[in-house]
């Protein structure tokens, strides 16, 4: 069973926050009552607290713009295969994540190309084989 932990509001008219540091990545194990992360709307910062035991299997990135109710994180009472996580995900700093698509991983990985530099266009930010190529564009275009 999946549970899902959202942004909260943290203020009558905020309308969006941001994850200012995980103290989870994915694969790890929450249980209820454990602090997962710590949002902020610009001025204020609360800290999340798990109501679920669970392994973290999805996250927003770190100072991502999401909406109020938008999910943030999401649990599973089954451990994450990691190979599979691994995938969409790229750790760029401890407990940052960039969601990158399995083809433009791979691509990246081939030209060695620092994807914590690149701003992703896909839903949610995400990394695409276009992004990717563009670079590769740029790289080859300079030689």
């Amino acid at each position: 069973m999946t549970f899902q932990i959202k942004m909260p509001r943290l203020g009558l008219f905020m309308k969006e926050g941001k994850v200012a540091e995980w103290y989870k990545s994915i694969g790890e194990y929450v249980e209820s009552g454990e602090t997962i992360c710590l949002v902020t709307n610009g001025t204020h910062f609360c800290e999340i607290v798990s109501n679920f035991d669970g392994y973290v299997c999805t996250m927003v990135n770190m100072d991502e713009v999401t909406p109020v109710q938008s999910v943030i994180v999401e649990l599973d009472d089954k451990p994450v295969q990691m190979d599979t996580a691994e995938e969409y995900y790229i750790e760029i700093a401890p407990h940052q994540f960039q969601l990158i698509t399995p083809i433009a991983k791979k691509m990246a990985q081939k030209y060695k190309i620092d994807v914590s530099t690149l701003i992703g266009s896909g839903e949610g930010g995400e990394i695409t084989k276009n992004d990717v190529r563009h670079v590769i564009d740029q790289i080859e275009a300079a030689t």
